[in-house]
């Protein structure tokens, strides 16, 4: 479909902020390069090669599709438009960086076009309407059955002591730890070091899908009912803290579900890594573990994308890593604010499977290249991608991928 613009997106110009910064970006490329390692931030602009896949070339695509151009004749193909805005891994590098020299976000506007591309009806990909529609259906976007959940979770659930209708706690498990191939073990293990450290706890035996690979996808405004229910459950549960080991679900009900729904959670929201090293301050969890006396494993920590320069939390999982029996810590040239995408996120292992594990090949030759001979992130989605893209060495290398969470649960005593 081919035209000049769509007025669908006039919308957009009611956006001030968005607007000041779409017009005045000045294609500095900034946001493509780590200015310490020198190496690339950006993985579309990596893979594709393209102009139009930079930061700054998206921004020029939303100048056109606002109307900013009235006396210039142009025509736009909206299959490469779709293309192009989803063909990102919304990883916020870009976002990082702009922000660092301007105060600006090209994630949010990013978001806007999405959500405008879907609301136009020429959007998302068909990969991701799959997406909605087994959540809608499933329950989860893998479309699996959900008695899968129940048999990795409540299964391993062996002491009724921790498992209390009572408890302050509740753990949001999340579709990926439930439900994908590559993590079996990944749920259970956090259900093991809440047992193995006392700490009572609950499930939601019907609990819902957060839907923040729809937000991601521009597919919010055909899931607000359905993300305003999996609200309502969690905080009708009357918890204190709700135990996130996926930082998707964390920021759904941490920032975006107040930002779409309106609502402010009464409960706190913490990771899995917040609470291990909270656990491990109040002498509740020991990282002495079942290391062999000289052992000494060289591991490096990527940052998850939705962890990291999403909310801020780079620290505590280094800190755990640091104090294990056994480990060595070495960090990637890229780190912290400007760490290389894994390649999951924003859809694009759904729409573009190809990229993204490229994209995950990339971050495991960065981690070989340290010496690591374990890759730990703190993200399920992360540890899943990596899984899948460390198939193509076929044996080649010894490199391991683990969650910190599956790290911890192997070492306990």
């Amino acid at each position: 479909m081919v035209v000049r613009r769509m007025n669908n997106f006039a919308k957009l110009m009611e956006k001030h902020d968005l607007m000041n910064f779409i017009e005045r970006c000045a294609k500095c490329s900034y946001c493509l390069e780590d200015p310490i390692s020198h190496k690339p931030i950006c993985p579309s602009t990596e893979y594709f090669h393209f102009a139009s896949h930079r930061p700054s070339g998206r921004l020029e695509l939303a100048r056109a599709l606002i109307g900013l151009y009235d006396n210039v004749e142009f025509s736009l193909n909206m299959e490469e438009v779709v293309n192009k805005f989803y063909s990102c891994t919304l990883c916020a590098a870009c976002d990082y960086k702009c922000k660092e020299l301007t105060g600006k976000s090209p994630l949010s506007v990013f978001m806007e076009v999405r959500k405008e591309l879907v609301n136009s009806n020429v959007a998302p990909p068909p990969e991701h309407r799959l997406l909605l529609n087994n959540i809608l259906e499933h329950g989860n976007p893998q479309g699996a059955p959900r008695e899968k959940r129940n048999e990795r979770i409540l299964n391993s659930i062996n002491n009724p002591h921790h498992l209390s209708k009572n408890a302050s706690m509740l753990y949001f498990v999340g579709c990926v730890p439930a439900y994908s191939n590559n993590l079996p073990s990944h749920a259970s293990n956090m259900v093991k070091i809440l047992m193995k450290t006392d700490t009572e706890f609950r499930v939601l035996p019907d609990e819902p899908c957060c839907s923040h690979v729809l937000i991601k996808t521009g597919q919010e405004d055909l899931i607000i009912d359905q993300m305003r229910e999996a609200f309502e459950k969690v905080d009708s549960a009357g918890v204190e803290r709700v135990l996130f080991t996926c930082p998707a679900c964390y920021r759904a009900f941490k920032y975006e579900y107040p930002k779409l729904l309106g609502v402010e959670p009464d409960f706190e929201c913490i990771t899995a890594s917040e609470f291990l090293y909270e656990l491990y301050n109040e002498g509740k969890l020991s990282l002495d573990g079942k290391a062999k006396q000289g052992e000494e494993i060289i591991v490096t920590y990527h940052d998850p994308c939705h962890l990291g320069r999403q909310s801020g939390i780079y620290e505590q999982p280094r800190r755990i890593l640091e104090l294990i029996k056994g480990l060595k810590l070495v960090e990637m040239p890229r780190n912290r604010e400007t760490s290389w995408c894994c390649g999951v996120g924003g859809g694009v292992k759904t729409a573009f499977p190809e990229f993204s594990k490229k994209t995950g090949e990339e971050r495991l030759n960065e981690a070989l290249s340290v010496g690591a001979s374990l890759l730990v992130t703190a993200c399920p989605a992360c540890e899943s991608g990596f899984i899948d893209a460390l198939k193509t060495y076929e044996g080649k290398n010894n490199l391991k991928i683990l969650d910190i969470v599956d790290v911890i649960a192997q070492r306990l005593p």
